[in-house]
Parts: C-alpha cells; sequence; structure tokens
C-alpha cells in the first residue's frame, strides 16, 4: 500500500522510489527514510523479539536473526548520523550519541557482540540473557546482552536520531551525513534546500 509523502505516492522501496525522491524536500527525506526504517526493520523486529524471554528453544534460535538485524542496524544508522570512515566508527557514534549511558563503557565489547552475530552467525563469548536492571552485563570474559532491553533503548535511540536530524541546522554535521548517506544509498542528488 503506497504512503503519500508531499503529495507524492511512495511504495518506500528505494528502486521504484527513486524518480519521486529526488523531488522530496529534506523533511520529506527524512519522512520517507523514517517510513521505511519502521516498516522494512522497527515493525518485524517487533514480531521476531522473542515473547517467551527465553523459555522455549525457538525464542533462543530467534534471538540470533534479532540480534544480528538490531546491531546491525545501529550500525547502518551510524551511516547516516556520522560521516566517519570505518563501520565501528560510525557504529560507536550512534550509539555514543543516541543510545541510553549504559551501553557506552561497552563499545568494544558491543562491537565485537555484533561482528560475531554478523560475520559468524554466533556469540562467541557472550548471549542474550533476560535481567532486569543493566542491558549490558560483563562477567570475566563473557558478556550478556538483555534483548528486551537493547530493543526498547534502541527505539528511544531511534526516536532522538529522527528529532537530531530534523531539528538540525543546514550545515551541521549530523544534516551533512544524513544529505550525504542519502544521497548516496538511494542514489539521488542532495537536497537543494
Amino acid at each position: 500500500m503506497p504512503v503519500q509523502i508531499e503529495g507524492i505516492d511512495f511504495s518506500l522501496f528505494a528502486d521504484r522510489d527513486r524518480a519521486n525522491l529526488e523531488r522530496l524536500s529534506f523533511g520529506g527525506r527524512v519522512d520517507w527514510f523514517e517510513r521505511r526504517f519502521n516498516r522494512m526493520l522497527v515493525g518485524p523486529l517487533e514480531r521476531l523479539r522473542p515473547t517467551g524471554r527465553g523459555g522455549h528453544e525457538d525464542d533462543l534460535w530467534t534471538l540470533l536473526v534479532f540480534g544480528t538485524v538490531l546491531l546491525s542496524a545501529m550500525e547502518a544508522l551510524g551511516s547516516f548520523c556520522s560521516t566517519a570512515a570505518s563501520n565501528r566508527a560510525r557504529f560507536e557514534a550512534f550509539v555514543q550519541t543516541f543510545m541510553p549511558q549504559s551501553y557506552q563503557s561497552h563499545l568494544g565489547t558491543l562491537w565485537s557482540f555484533r561482528n560475531s552475530l554478523t560475520h559468524g552467525l554466533t556469540v562467541e563469548t557472550g548471549s542474550f540473557e533476560f535481567f532486569d536492571g543493566t542491558p549490558v552485563k560483563i562477567q570475566d570474559d563473557s558478556v550478556a546482552i538483555d534483548p528486551d532491553s537493547l530493543f526498547r533503548d534502541f527505539i528511544f535511540a531511534w526516536d532522538a536520531f529522527l528529532d537530531a536530524v530534523r531539528g538540525a541546522e543546514l550545515e551541521s554535521p549530523i544534516r551533512v551525513a544524513f544529505e550525504l548517506r542519502f544521497a548516496d544509498r538511494y542514489k539521488v542528488p542532495r537536497c537543494s534546500v
């Protein structure tokens, strides 16, 4: 079902929408990106998120997919808020700027956790664990991440990211990063306004 942004119908598929994406204002592009991201990632992650808190074997398997996608999304969003050259630097930029303080001292651990999931389809030194309190626990060389806290905090960070992009001054670093990445990823020229 198409969505309308600035009086134009969009499918939210980049290849289908490309001709009309360049017609959007900066605010329209942010709206398109938000709707696409919510439909492509947030909604499916909400459905995929284990509801049995690990009590069912299927929960444990879906946690691997859930975690891989969620942590990779943090890196992807980092590329829209930072012009840093490396994937790790972009991931860290998103975490440092938008995730709660409780994640700040675990940047390297989160990056390693993300890499082991993304590139090895496993968690090398740790696990997802359901617990209350702090979202990340480290004991010896093992890390435990609470998927419920991670998802909740990611949603807050996503909203904060959108607010920052929408409220950014014309030449602010986050707006420049967003425009450059949007133009590169969706093959459209940068906004003129």
